[in-house]
């Protein structure tokens, strides 16, 4: 509701003329419209402060991990398991490996224990693109082009090479 400068009666804030005097209320819509353009504009400048924080911070973060590289991506090969299986459908990527991207990591069944494994990347050969190198024995296979400092078992699974990086439990 708003009030007639003329008279002082309420009416609506839409009316352009007070319903009991009829005296001009456009110089009051003009500053409401003001009012609203000003709050728009300091939303706005807001919001924009907001972004520049985030993107800020977002480099801020970025430096200090550069700064402070993990040595390790993934924890050295266990030697105990608490799950046993009878083939690779009774073994799950757990999620800490399922969410990253640095391999597309598989469940297999080894020696009946559900293992974490990172097929060796694709290659291509004469324009064509294989996605793991294949393989018939453990000895077919060498991994050191994913496991550079060779800290994982490298073992031929679904005729595929496989560097095998943790037993899920």
């Amino acid at each position: 509701m708003i009030k007639c400068p003329q008279c002082q009666n309420n009416m609506p804030e839409g009316n352009k003329v007070c319903n009991f005097c009829g005296y001009k209320l456009k110089k009051y819509e003009e500053q409401v419209d003001k009012v609203s353009q000003a709050s728009i504009q300091n939303v706005q400048q807001v919001i924009i402060g907001i972004f520049v924080f985030i993107a800020l911070l977002g480099v801020i973060v970025g430096l200090i991990v550069s700064q402070n590289p993990k040595t390790t991506i993934v924890e050295p090969y266990p030697q105990s398991v608490d799950i046993q299986c009878l083939a690779d459908e009774d073994c799950d990527v757990p999620g800490e490996y399922a969410v990253q991207s640095i391999c597309p990591f598989m469940a297999f069944c080894v020696d009946n224990q559900c293992l974490v494994g990172c097929p060796i990347p694709m290659e291509i050969e004469e324009n064509h693109w294989r996605y793991y190198y294949p393989c018939e024995l453990d000895a077919d296979c060498d991994c050191l082009s994913w496991d550079t400092q060779a800290k994982y078992p490298c073992k031929c699974l679904q005729g595929q090479c496989v560097s095998l990086v943790d037993i899920i439990d």
